[in-house]
């Protein structure tokens, strides 16, 4: 045999005899050698030259055992509980790592309660080149801002030298340990795996490589959101100015189950590393097994696993651990999708992280991915998957028509028999296939194919409806559904509420000339005045809260006069409390709180009639409560605040109630949602609120937070989910006492609300962004950093300018537009420049005496006006027309005092402002 050959032979033989008791080793060569002295002798050379280095591996490993306890002993001593670092006092160490410890540290200050995570360098470990990892760890942490990437709060060195980071504290399990013990299925596992994607393409888009991707780098906390940790040994594909140092890629720090071949061989370190890595953790999530499978852990046995040893598909790995139920789900596309990704050669797997997702993404929506050879066979497949139940209708719809043509030829009477069945399939389709999935979690993608297939069978339907009244109705209540679906404010809907208001009026259309030919038909009538509701939803969520008052006003005339004729009618009934209850909405929001509170009472007298007769109702029971919890908010606008809290908790009580007989069920989940930032608004609400109060007001909205992201993180496609979890982190934010997080919740929040508005231009969404925009100014202005808060100041201008040409009575924009307004005039006239500050002050004022010629302004809304008549008086100072600021100062003065005893003034600070500016002017 060759040379190559014979060495083979000795090395096989030199692995098995190790695990051959050293008694039998003799004949056990001898048997499996053939009797070849010189092939015998070459492996017990190779047996006893480890031998020999395990014993002095043994004598090492003691000695350095021995160090390391009294160096443990040292460093425990240097990082004992109750240590102040910084601003944070240690309370127990968490992790160790090859360059240092993690601790749980809270505040020393007693400014506020914050658990953290600190970062140290371990002691002995203070190197040149420790350090400068360390502070590269640093540097790319602080450049790092996603919402699966555990923040870079803050950072220094202790007394003695050594650097530290300050690391939000993540309370959480392992992913794989998060899934096993919460029993996740497929689906949601893969849906956790997509938003640790979204955080390592987020890094990689930034120049950064993780290199270390593990589970136990990716811990999943309480609410369910995945945080990606531990940059220590990450590398920058490319540097700025601010970086100087670099990290050799032949230092390998990394975890054998997870890394990647040319990690394992000490070659250059790419993006396509992440992705290995990324496989390997998919695998095991996947699998509950790791990918990699060690006979030893010498280098040599780790380097010839994961270089030269296949992977094991992991359908294959799965049925070995005994997963029955998974193992078939994960051949074909998902055992590609590993495979691919821990491709052994670079550049043979995906090209991106991105690639990667997308096609995970790929197949939780039943489409091909690019990991499986591309069929027309596998196309048709995945689309029939698909579109199942679209593709299964319209076979059902084209076998009917079918045998109804050729029923035709024999019996007109049979083929008329065949068109009502379709009929039937279609109003079925619309309305009850979409009823059974609305509320489901991650529904939004199956509705998008219900509007679309509904509409066809609409349209085609229609074309047929000329004077067939009942066809009519028929087709008339079917867009009513598809406009719910495509725009509903008040429902999970697609966001696209221009195709919902065409929807909504070619029902009208239909059911008009039903209702104009059948007067007697009163549910017509009611369906009419449904109609009618939605579309004033739509303008008060939209355009102008005037377009849906006007709307209201119409629907409740025709609503009462139905009542009038039929009083014990209960769907009737519910029909004009619903209306009742978007009324009070919207009147609360046009700064009209009595009116609000009156239509929140007729809409509760009217639910209440309809619960007797139907008391386990629970859609009537919700209803009932949000009636009431509009009763709350009108009367917290009244100044009324105990009164309100009583309904919230009633409210939160019976949600939870609804909540516990049906929990899959996510518009309950949202109704207490809602009902817990009622509480927050009254215990938090500005110039009112006692700063004891502000406790409950934080556990109130952070409870409204978890519930936003549970219901956003199950449907991310969702436009009312989308904006319910920026409004409710906005609500977070703003009784946040730490600036840094503050603004950190204010940045999260605008980029959810935009996401929203790319899918609709929802008035309240405009409304939340434009605010938020300002409050971010008003930090990075506190924070000296001007230009970036003028520039959010500016974007809260644009945003609210934008709101008020389409509703000038809008008096929350009106408020916030005023503020950005000052804060820009006054920034302007500090820095000299005459021209813009003039322009800005001139806008104020013109925007104050637009609200202030509105008739009927509350007494809060009035004190707004004179707010910003101190606003112009300051830029004028500050310009140094003091004549003019003086004018200004006085008449804010003068009207303010006027309004203090007023209920509802809430301007006092401002009024103090006033009186000292203007005696510093005398």
């Amino acid at each position: 045999m060759t040379k190559a050959e014979r060495w083979k032979v000795v090395e096989d033989l030199f692995h098995r005899a190790l695990d051959v008791p050293e008694g039998e080793r003799n004949a056990f060569l001898e048997a499996e050698s053939g009797g070849d002295a010189e092939i015998i002798r070459e492996v017990q050379s190779l047996i006893d030259s480890d031998t020999a280095a395990s014993t002095a591996m043994s004598v090492a490993a003691a000695a350095v055992k021995k160090a390391l306890a009294t160096f443990h002993a040292t460093e425990n001593a240097a990082t004992a509980p109750g240590r102040i670092v910084g601003r944070y006092k240690l309370i127990r160490e968490i992790g160790r790592g090859g360059m240092g410890s993690v601790y749980l540290a809270t505040r020393a200050d007693d400014s506020y309660d914050q658990n953290v995570a600190i970062k140290l360098v371990r002691r002995g470990m203070d190197t040149d080149f420790i350090l400068a990892r360390f502070r590269r760890e640093r540097q790319i942490l602080a450049s790092l801002e996603h919402p699966n990437i555990a923040r870079l709060l803050d950072g220094g060195a202790t007394d003695d030298g050594l650097p530290y980071l300050v690391m939000e504290y993540v309370h959480g399990v392992t992913i794989t340990e998060y899934a096993r013990t919460n029993d996740l299925g497929l689906e949601q596992r893969l849906r956790l795996f997509l938003q640790v994607c979204d955080a390592v393409e987020y890094a990689h888009r930034n120049f950064v490589v993780h290199r270390d991707l593990k589970p136990g780098n990716i811990l999943v906390n309480e609410t369910g959101v995945p945080k990606l940790l531990d940059f220590g040994i990450s590398k920058l594909l490319s540097f700025d100015g601010n970086i100087t140092e670099t990290v050799t890629h032949d230092v390998r720090m990394l975890t054998p189950d997870y890394a990647s071949p040319e990690q394992i061989r000490g070659e250059p370190i790419t993006a396509a590393a992440d992705v290995y890595s990324l496989g390997a953790v998919l695998f095991e999530l996947l699998t509950e097994s790791k990918a990699h499978r060690f006979d030893k852990t010498t280098p040599q046995a780790v380097e010839h696993a994961i270089c030269e040893t296949q992977i094991t598909r992991p359908s294959e790995a799965a049925r070995e651990t005994g997963r029955q139920n998974v193992w078939r789900k994960l051949q074909g596309d998902l055992d590609n999708i590993v495979l691919l990704a821990m491709r052994k050669e670079p550049k043979r797997r995906y090209a991106s992280v991105h690639h990667l997702a997308s096609d995970i993404r790929a197949y939780l929506d039943f489409k091909p991915v690019s990991a499986r050879a591309d069929t027309v066979a596998y196309r048709a497949k995945k689309f029939v998957r698909r579109n199942w139940g679209p593709v299964a209708a319209v076979a059902a719809i084209i076998a009917t028509l079918l045998v109804g043509v050729w029923m035709a030829r024999r019996e007109a009477r049979i083929a008329r028999m065949h068109f009502n069945q379709v009929r039937q399939l279609a109003n079925t389709f619309v309305t009850g296939v979409h009823d059974e999935i609305r509320n489901l979690p991650g529904s939004t993608r199956a509705r998008n194919v219900i509007v679309k297939t509904g509409l066809e069978y609409l349209e085609a339907l229609a074309a047929n409806a000329h004077g067939d009244l009942d066809l009519q109705r028929e087709i008339g209540a079917g867009y009513l559904r598809i406009g719910d679906v495509q725009g509903s404010v008040l429902e999970a809907n697609l966001g696209n509420t221009k195709a919902a208001l065409v929807s909504y009026n070619k029902a009208l259309t239909l059911l008009e000339e039903v209702a104009q030919k059948r007067p007697e038909a009163l549910d017509v009538q009611t369906e009419i005045l449904q109609i009618h509701r939605r579309i004033g939803d739509i303008y008060g969520y939209t355009k102008s809260m005037d377009a849906a008052l006007r709307a209201y006003a119409h629907a409740r005339a025709v609503g009462e006069t139905l009542l009038a004729k039929k009083p014990g009618d209960a769907n009737l009934r519910r029909s004009v409390a619903d209306l009742y209850q978007a009324q009070s909405r919207t009147f609360r929001m046009a700064e009209n709180p009595e009116a609000a509170r009156d239509a929140s009472t007729r809409a509760i007298e009217l639910y209440r009639s309809v619960l007797k007769q139907s008391p386990e109702d629970t859609v009537l029971r919700r209803d009932m409560a949000s009636a009431m919890a509009a009763e709350g908010m009108a009367l917290m606008r009244m100044y009324k605040r105990e009164e309100a809290m009583t309904l919230f908790h009633e409210v939160v009580r019976e949600s939870e109630f609804l909540l516990q007989k049906d929990p899959q069920n996510n518009n309950l989940k949202r109704s207490l949602m809602l009902a817990y930032s009622h509480i927050g608004d009254v215990r938090s609400q500005p110039g009112v609120a006692a700063p004891s109060e502000l406790p409950e007001a934080v556990d109130a909205f952070t409870r409204m937070n978890a519930i936003a992201e549970e219901l956003h993180r199950a449907d991310r496609v969702d436009f009312r989910a989308l904006s319910d979890h920026g409004i409710a982190l906005m609500r977070l934010a703003n009784v946040t006492a730490d600036s840094s997080l503050k603004l950190n919740r204010y940045t999260e929040a605008l980029g959810y609300l935009k996401q929203a508005a790319q899918i609709n231009k929802d008035l309240m969404v405009e409304m939340n962004s434009a605010f938020i925009e300002a409050k971010m100014g008003d930090l990075l202005q506190a924070r000296g950093a001007k230009a970036e808060a003028m520039r959010h100041y500016a974007e809260s201008v644009a945003r609210n300018e934008r709101i008020l040409a389409a509703d000038p009575k809008n008096s929350s924009a009106r408020r916030t537009h005023m503020e950005a307004l000052r804060a820009l005039g006054e920034e302007a006239a500090r820095r000299h420049a005459v021209r813009e500050a003039a322009d800005y002050r001139d806008r104020l004022a013109k925007s104050a005496e637009e609200l202030r010629s509105q008739k009927g302004l509350p007494t809060q809304v009035q004190s707004y006006v004179w707010r910003a008549y101190v606003g112009v008086g300051s830029i004028s100072a500050l310009s140094g027309d003091k004549d003019v600021a003086r004018e200004r100062y006085q008449r804010a003065v003068t009207e303010l005092r006027r309004l203090e005893p007023l209920p509802g003034f809430s301007s006092r600070k401002e009024l103090l402002e006033a009186e000292t500016l203007l005696s510093e002017l005398r």
